[in-house]
């Protein structure tokens, strides 16, 4: 059983659920593994979907927050880890490499 399964049998039982005591990671559960629409969570609080979407905007649960969290965690990847290859690599490559980076960051802030 998921965490919406979880709140749903909660609901069922006569709970009444507050939206503004779930935590990101119910959220993230929910949404991204559980593959449930921001409807569905809306429904199941009672809340209207853009409240829904609001709360995943704060906390950075949008697809492109989950992408790049996913992906750091499949490659095991740390800031510390990035910064160290980075002063690895010759002057020229390095600030090549930061360049790129600062504009991926650039093009994500502009999303959020």
């Amino acid at each position: 059983m998921g965490v919406f399964d979880d709140f749903l049998e909660r609901k069922n039982k006569g709970e009444k659920l507050d939206i503004t005591a779930l935590t990101r990671d119910e959220l993230k559960s929910m949404w991204y593994h559980e593959v449930k629409f921001d409807r569905d969570i809306a429904d199941l609080f009672g809340v209207k979907e853009r409240q829904v979407t609001a709360l995943r905007r704060r906390m950075k649960l949008m697809m492109h927050d989950i992408n790049a969290e996913e992906t750091l965690k499949i490659f095991n990847i740390s800031g510390l880890e990035i910064a160290a290859s980075l002063n690895r690599l010759p002057n020229k490559d390095r600030a090549e490499a930061l360049e790129q980076i600062r504009r991926i960051a650039e093009r994500y802030k502009d999303k959020k």
